[in-house]
């Protein structure tokens, strides 16, 4: 009984603290995340083959990369200046500016990617990637649209709306995927339903916020933007580029097929920290205002506190996983050619598990506004990372991706600490 009743006062004592159920609406939201790609991923295999999987993954990637450059920066600039302000009529002005900017942005990279593959005929990797990114092409402008949506609700804490919206998004794209191939349709029918997909989630996320929107055109909101979200965007492509470059030069070197295989192995290590990505949105906002009040000494304290839970979190994650993954491959992929994700699984959760400790000190020196050095960490984790997939992936092929990327996760962490240690004087590790 004693037991019972411990559980229940923690429960509401934690319920009342807004953090806490923030943390659990996002948790929520990544679990249902993390089981639609595994399923998604599996469907995939299993219906088109490996090489039909490391199309997907790789348009996808891209799709990812050009989002950021479409969005320039907006999202983390609306995050950050939201948190910060407290009059309603001026975060309907910077939500206007930062939409005013990403569809003038977005249309010239609609334009610019059929004018260079339909037009110049310019291929990426090969004629297959080419073609699913002119399919998926239409639903940037969708897509970066969400984006900012994403990121104003985040900055007024809504996480529960904003959960729920993820789960509706996530929940629809893998019911279209399934289907799709379920009836028969290629690869590049799913990227049809990615496009509609976004222009469902779009629309529901305009019915919300209609009444935030004031006509009204924010010179002064939009030149805020811009200014913070030249230095943003570079650090944000720049860090994705980071975590995704092994698909990316694996397309290149390999196969299709080689990174349909890889991607079982990277696609389970990124839900992971996918998870950590909960602490990171939930921090930034109180990382913001406590680095603007200059409230260092508190802020340490509630790092202090994440830290020692999110130790035992890990070692709980990393037993699990090392038992659990080669019953997951084997029990639910047909083809044994999978088989080979398993050791290349087990290199990337060394500096996952790593990376999954820190991921939520993401974010610090952007909310601090220490964007020069966010930008050095990353442009020096880029070229190490890169450097690393150059020369391993030739010689030990998947396997050598894995390394690489266990390395700079790693070092990506270290370096982090040391611009935080710098600029804001709090130890992260």
């Amino acid at each position: 009984m004693w037991i019972k009743k411990w559980v229940s006062d923690k429960y509401i004592k934690y319920k009342k603290i807004k953090f806490v159920r923030d943390v659990g609406w996002s948790f929520s939201a990544k679990i249902v995340f993390a089981i639609c790609s595994i399923l998604i991923t599996v469907i995939v295999g299993n219906y088109a083959g490996a090489s039909s999987l490391g199309i997907y993954v790789q348009v996808l990637t891209y799709y990812f990369l050009l989002t950021i450059l479409c969005t320039f920066g907006v999202d983390s600039s609306i995050l950050k200046h939201i948190a910060e302000i407290d009059d309603n009529r001026d975060k309907g002005k910077l939500l206007i500016a930062a939409m005013i900017i990403v569809v003038i942005n977005t249309s010239f990279l609609i334009f610019l990617i059929f004018f260079l593959f339909s037009f110049l005929n310019i291929t990426i990797v090969n004629n297959e990637i080419t073609r699913g990114l002119m399919i998926v092409a239409p639903s940037f402008f969708f897509k970066s649209i969400n984006n900012i949506y994403y990121s104003y609700f985040n900055g007024l804490r809504k996480v529960k709306l904003l959960s729920i919206i993820q789960i509706i998004e996530k929940l629809s794209i893998t019911l279209l995927t399934v289907f799709s191939l379920f009836y028969g349709l290629d690869i590049y029918f799913v990227f049809k339903c990615i496009i509609a997909n976004q222009i469902f989630i779009f629309i529901l996320f305009t019915i919300l916020i209609f009444k935030d929107l004031i006509i009204y055109f924010p010179g002064r909101f939009i030149l805020k933007h811009l200014k913070f979200g030249y230095k943003s965007i570079v650090a944000s492509a720049i860090n994705q580029l980071t975590v995704q470059i092994d698909v990316l030069m694996l397309g290149y070197y390999l196969n299709n097929a080689d990174v349909g295989i890889y991607s079982i192995a990277s696609g389970m290590g990124l839900n992971i920290l996918n998870f950590m990505l909960v602490f990171q949105q939930n921090f930034s906002p109180i990382v913001s205002k406590h680095l603007r009040n200059n409230e260092i000494e508190k802020l340490s304290e509630k790092i202090l506190m994440l830290k020692k839970r999110l130790k035992i979190i890990s070692i709980i994650i990393t037993i699990v996983l090392v038992i659990a993954f080669p019953l997951y491959v084997n029990t639910l992929y047909h083809d044994t050619i999978y088989d080979g994700s398993i050791f290349v699984f087990y290199i990337l959760l060394v500096g996952v598990v790593f990376r999954f400790n820190y991921t939520w000190a993401g974010s610090m020196l952007t909310m601090g506004g220490y964007l020069n050095d966010n930008l050095k960490c990353v442009i020096i984790m880029f070229f190490v990372n890169g450097l690393l997939n150059l020369i391993l992936i030739p010689t030990f092929g998947v396997q050598g991706a894995a390394i690489a990327t266990s390395i700079s996760f790693i070092s990506g962490i270290l370096l982090l600490r040391y611009y935080i240690k710098k600029n804001i004087n709090i130890e992260i590790l």
